[in-house]
Parts: structure tokens; sequence; C-alpha cells
């Protein structure tokens, strides 16, 4: 009797976890901009011809004051560093505090008695969860020269109950911009990928990263993402707090991935070493 009232025992719903969400949001188009959007444009268009307006103080004073303040992520570090420009080569311990050095960097050249060499490579493994069923276990790698070119980058392996694995990455080419012996800053622009059995979907990267060496043994390292994946949009947040012993070093910190509206995030412990 029950299907006369149209209450029918019905199929229970594919399970669709965090994973699934993500698949779905990355598979989405990007939506353009809507027909009252581009008649405001034209009405904007039309009223800019105007000549006889004159432009607002206040309006200007506020455009330089936001210059200037989407400008301090990049001129306040160069400042911190008293960093004469990027033509100032760097030179890379063997780890950081190698020797009793007060961070990770020296500027006398090796062939005039310094201490470091003109290249570094760090490499880590992580592991994290949410604590609501999804577990992440991750590689990141970083190389970095005298010249102030380097690469990193970070594979994630997402396991889901109830959901394919999924494999997530970011690599970026990255420019140290500011640099001295206790912190380094870089920024880079790279690519970003899913990908499954099934395929998978990639996109852009923008990243802006921070490494300081705050007193031994300790370590602490920030990374901002923003950028696509697939049709979606991706922001990125990750802080690292860690302590160098010998070679080596433990670390753990948060991680918060948003792509569309899907949220994986969580904090994380691994170790890792620097050559």
């Amino acid at each position: 009797m029950a299907f006369l009232f149209g209450g029918g025992c019905a199929a229970p719903a594919p399970f669709q976890g965090k994973l699934d969400r993500l698949r779905k949001e990355t598979r989405k188009k990007r939506g353009s901009r809507g027909r009252g959007e581009r008649r405001g444009g034209g009405r904007y268009r039309e009223s800019w011809g105007d000549e006889e307006e004159e432009g607002d103080p206040f309006e200007e004073l506020e455009l330089e004051i936001l210059k200037y303040t989407l400008l301090l992520p990049f001129t306040l570090p160069v400042v911190a560093a008293d960093d004469p420009g990027l033509r100032e080569k760097g030179y890379f311990l063997s780890r950081p505090y190698a020797g009793d050095a007060e961070g990770a960097m020296s500027f006398l050249p090796p062939e005039n008695g310094g201490k470091g060499k003109g290249w570094k490579v760090d490499a880590g493994l992580e592991n994290g969860n949410d604590f609501h069923g999804l577990n992440r276990t991750g590689l990141t790698f970083l190389a970095d020269g005298s010249a102030r070119i380097g690469f990193m980058g970070r594979l994630d392996a997402y396991r889901e109950e109830g959901a394919e694995d999924l494999f997530l990455g970011v690599g970026d080419l990255t420019l140290r911009f500011a640099q001295c012996e206790t912190f380094q800053f870089r920024v880079g622009l790279g690519a970003r990928f899913w990908a499954d059995e099934n395929g998978g979907r990639g996109g852009l990267d923008f990243v802006y990263a921070a490494d300081f060496q705050p007193g031994k043994p300790m370590l602490f390292s920030l990374e901002f993402h923003a950028g696509t994946l697939g049709g979606a949009w991706v922001t990125e947040e990750r802080g690292v707090l860690g302590a160098q012993v010998g070679p080596f070093r433990v670390q753990g910190g948060y991680q918060h991935l948003k792509v569309g509206g899907v949220d994986l995030d969580g904090p994380f412990l691994g170790a890792g070493f620097s050559f």
C-alpha cells in the first residue's frame, strides 16, 4: 500500500564524502558574467566618457592606501631582511643551524671561506587526519639555488572510507625575493592537479611562502596558495612548526585546503631531512 501514497522504500543514496564532492566541484564549469552585469558594464562605459566630472580626492587616497597595503607582503620582508636586491646570492648550510650558525644561510661565498653551498634540497613525509574519516599522507619537496630560483611541490594521497582514493598534487617554480640568515620568503607560479583511477583535473597555482629559523633548534614555515582546479577556485593555507635534530627534523602543523565548497583540513605530524 505504501506505493499508493508515494512512500515506497527508496534505495539509499550513494555515499558522497568529501573526496566525491571534490570530484564533482572540479568538474563544474566556472560561470561567466550574467546579462545584467554586462548591461551594468555598458552603463559604466557610457558615464566614463564624461570629462567634466572631477576625481574624488578621498577615492584617490583610498586607492593609494590599497596599493601600498597590497605591496606590504612583498616590501616588508625585503626591508626586514635588509636585502640589497635580487642580484645578491645566498649560500645554504648543509642543514639549519649547522656548525652553530644562527639560521640556514650564509652570504660568504664558499671560495672565500664560506661554509654554505649553492643549492639545497629539503624533503619530508607527513601524515594527517581530520578525525572524520579522511586521512592524508603527503610528500613535500623543496629545491633552491643561490640564484634565488627554486622549485617546491607536494603530493598528497587522500583516503576516505567508502570512497575511491584520490591523489592531489601541486608544484611551483619559485623566486626567493627576500632572504637573510634567519628567514627566507618566496613567491611562485605553477600547477595543481588531482587524479584517481578514472582520470582527474588540473589547474593553476600561485604560492606565497616563508621559512623562519627563530633559534636553535626551532623551525617555522608558512604557505598560502590560490588558484584553480578544474572548474573550482582553490585556496590553501599551511603552517608547520618543527625542530632540527642533526640532519633530520621532526614537525607538525595544520593544513587547510578549500576546493570550491569542499574543505579538506586537519592537523598532521611528520619528519624530514636536508641535504
